[in-house]
């Protein structure tokens, strides 16, 4: 039976995570820890999140009895079996806890702990009076393997350390205006009590002197703090994303093509919000304690009954912002997810627009970004509803704490127990906490606002790099350039093989050409010999090295790639094509640069361009057409003059005439390379040394154009198929 206690609720970091975070609170219910990528990694998690199938697939593979099993309402009621996993709606998974006899209460990654009724809950479960569920039955678990998690403090500290004497100088004139605003109320209560109380004038010029100066220091000691923390937040800030991208390259692709655009933008944010929090929160907060910690002991020597009705409306005070900041967890959550819901349908309505306009979606579109920000709209509404009632609340014991402090301290001078001096001094002091205190339930909140980022921003930080140092570098390599596939199959999720027991050789210094229907798995190839993905059976060899010791990086400067959606940067066409590339000789840089433009024929256009390969293209640059872009992108790949050479349909968008120059010109080219063509035309593969025909993942023919079009199987439909042959 389900017991509360013992169930950890976790949030989802991303919007297709609800499936590894279903298993990972069941297995947290029984006592196992493990870490959220390694349970997506089992899962086959994509961007479209997991299927049912690999959810049960995953959950074995970490020991569990799973079953997948349709039921109705009463029928997984009776199981009693809690928890287990309810396929939610179209593409959620959420945790079934409990029914009660009203309501059943589920456990959704998205939102918290939740009771449904039970209407709502068979529209969200049911289909066709059924609903499919995962039930988990722990048998022999593997051992937790969740890693130490990268705390807000160890983040923190790591970039502070780097900036000691701006934290020093920060930390020095916090000192100073603290001890220069402590010195304040003791001036008061002499003006009043001795220069005043005995008509002392040149006493009372000399404290009021006294007050101007001490106000002049701490005006120039503000302003002196605010510069240091301008400079030292924006270096940081700086340092951060800066350390926050380099971490991004460094991780394997499988997992970056996990995300969308608008995870990596509330990251950002996320980092933003830490440096904020570490150059304006932290600091000045540790001193308000300090503050708020010397102004009581004050009070406390001059009225302890004063000092403890004080301190218990103060605790009860924090204890009420304590109370809603905690409410507020749950809103900051969902209007993250809503924030980057909107900043990703932002970017495909941009990128889209062309198309949006053709097929007349503008709409459509609209109306979901509309949905969007309403919902957003609506979370924020909620949440400063929240805000005004915490501040309602904090404010009317706020004034209760002054007008009793008032009272009392009055009634105090009227009995002679108090002198009026020593009156003004703690209504000084009590004037002088308020801003502390709103300063340290401010640094609660930021902190609860700062571990909600640091949760997302330690999913980048903790996950491994996608090269180990002890891996081989390839380009050390001197064995023969062959790429050698021994029984590799591959699939991205779990039921559905893309690669089936492939078993092939693309031999030394030959040209390899790989042809098949759509989805046969052709480009999926040439993503494993690139070690874009890991998680294949079997083995590949480049130079006779398993590519599993082989750095990725080293691999991909070694092979000049063309793959069928190519990128160009916002950069000159040079810097697209060389980079920052560096070499002593300059002739040699030159020869490079001229043998790539004009053996992809894109010397044509470039010299009736003004600037020449100085012209600025991509996103904000001139236009391109597609065919001048995929001739950039091959000159791109043959300035590395590599020894290995993949063309993925590298030539779909040109016309016949710049095709025929492009396969003339590199007909020299490939001499002593290793070529490997993926191609649709039978003009780009027809003169290759050896035809590799693929269908439904699985190599079906291999052989010579002639050869292959005699034995009249696969490859000769396509061509058929192609040329339109009777």
């Amino acid at each position: 039976m389900f017991r509360k206690n013992r169930f950890k609720f976790r949030y989802q970091k991303d919007r297709m995570d609800c499936g590894p975070v279903c298993i990972q609170m069941i297995s947290d219910y029984y006592g196992k820890k493990y870490d959220l990528n390694f349970l997506r990694e089992i899962c086959n998690y994509g961007k479209q999140g997991v299927t049912i199938n690999s959810l049960k697939g995953a959950a074995e593979k970490i020991g569990y009895d799973a079953h997948v099993i349709k039921a109705g309402l009463d029928e997984i009621n009776d199981l009693d079996l809690f928890p287990y996993i309810l396929h939610w709606g179209n593409d959620h998974y959420v945790i079934l806890l409990k029914f009660t006899k009203k309501s059943a209460v589920i456990a959704d990654p998205g939102y918290g702990i939740l009771s449904v009724s039970k209407e709502i809950f068979k529209k969200n479960w049911y289909k066709n009076n059924k609903g499919v569920a995962v039930v988990l039955s722990p048998a022999e678990l593997l051992e937790s393997n969740e890693p130490k998690r990268t705390s807000l403090f160890g983040y923190t500290s790591k970039y502070l350390k780097k900036h000691k004497k701006e934290i020093l100088k920060i930390a020095a004139t916090l000192l100073i205006i603290n001890t220069l605003t402590f010195l304040l109320p003791f001036i008061t209560q002499k003006i009043f009590d001795d220069g005043i109380a005995h008509t002392d004038k040149k006493m009372i010029y000399y404290l009021i002197l006294s007050q101007l100066f001490i106000y002049i220091g701490i005006y120039l000691s503000e302003i002196y703090r605010n510069w240091i923390a301008v400079k030292l937040g924006g270096n940081i800030s700086i340092e951060i994303i800066y350390n926050f991208f380099k971490k991004l390259i460094k991780l394997p692709i499988h997992f970056l093509e996990t995300k969308v655009v608008g995870d990596y933008n509330q990251r950002i944010q996320d980092s933003e919000k830490i440096e904020a929090f570490m150059t304006s929160q932290s600091i000045t907060s540790i001193f308000s304690m300090l503050t708020i910690i010397v102004y009581l002991i004050v009070m406390s020597i001059y009225n302890f009954n004063l000092f403890f009705l004080y301190i218990s409306i103060t605790l009860v005070s924090v204890a009420v912002s304590l109370y809603f900041l905690k409410k507020r967890r749950l809103y900051d959550y969902l209007i993250f997810k809503e924030k980057a819901n909107i900043q990703n349908l932002t970017f495909e309505i941009l990128n889209g627009i062309t198309e949006v306009k053709l097929n007349g979606l503008e709409d459509v579109k609209l109306n979901q970004w509309k949905n969007y920000q309403n919902l957003a709209l609506k979370l924020n509404v909620d949440l400063a509803k929240i805000g005004q009632q915490q501040y309602i609340s904090f404010s009317a014991l706020n004034q209760i704490k002054n007008l009793s402090i008032t009272l009392v301290s009055s009634i105090l001078v009227i009995d002679g127990l108090l002198s009026l001096g020593e009156l003004l001094t703690i209504s000084f002091i009590v004037g002088q906490l308020n801003s502390p205190i709103d300063q340290l339930i401010s640094f609660f909140r930021d902190v609860q606002d700062s571990k909600l980022s640091m949760e997302r921003i330690s999913e980048i930080e903790d996950q491994k790099d996608e090269d180990n140092e002890k891996d081989a570098n390839l380009k050390e390599v001197e064995n023969e350039n062959s790429i050698i596939f021994r029984n590799v199959s591959f699939s991205y999720n779990s039921t559905d093989r893309v690669l089936d027991n492939i078993n092939i050789e693309i031999p030394e210094n030959k040209i390899t050409a790989i042809v098949g229907a759509s989805g046969s798995g052709k480009t999926t190839l040439i993503k494993l010999i690139l070690k874009f993905y890991e998680r294949y059976s079997g083995d590949i060899f480049i130079k006779g090295v398993n590519i599993k010791n082989v750095t990725s990086a080293s691999i991909r400067k070694s092979i000049g790639t063309v793959m069928q959606d190519g990128y160009l940067f916002s950069d000159t066409i040079e810097g697209n094509i060389a980079g920052e590339t560096i070499m002593d000789n300059e002739e040699e840089y030159q020869a490079l640069k001229q043998m790539a433009y004009q053996l992809s024929n894109a010397e044509e256009f470039i010299s009736r361009l003004p600037l020449r390969d100085q012209t600025k293209v991509g996103s904000y640059g001139i236009n391109l057409s597609g065919g001048q872009e995929q001739r950039l992108i091959i000159a791109r790949a043959l300035f590395k003059n590599p020894d290995f050479l993949i063309l993925d349909e590298a030539t779909s968008a040109l016309d016949t005439k710049n095709e025929k120059t492009i396969h003339n010109n590199l007909k020299l080219f490939f001499k002593n390379k290793t070529v490997l063509i993926i191609a649709h035309r039978l003009s780009t593969v027809r003169n290759a040394d050896n035809i590799i025909v693929m269908d439904h993942g699985k190599v079906i023919e291999q052989g010579e154009h002639r050869e292959l079009l005699d034995k009249k199987n696969k490859y000769y439909e396509l061509v058929k198929n192609q040329l339109e042959l009777d």
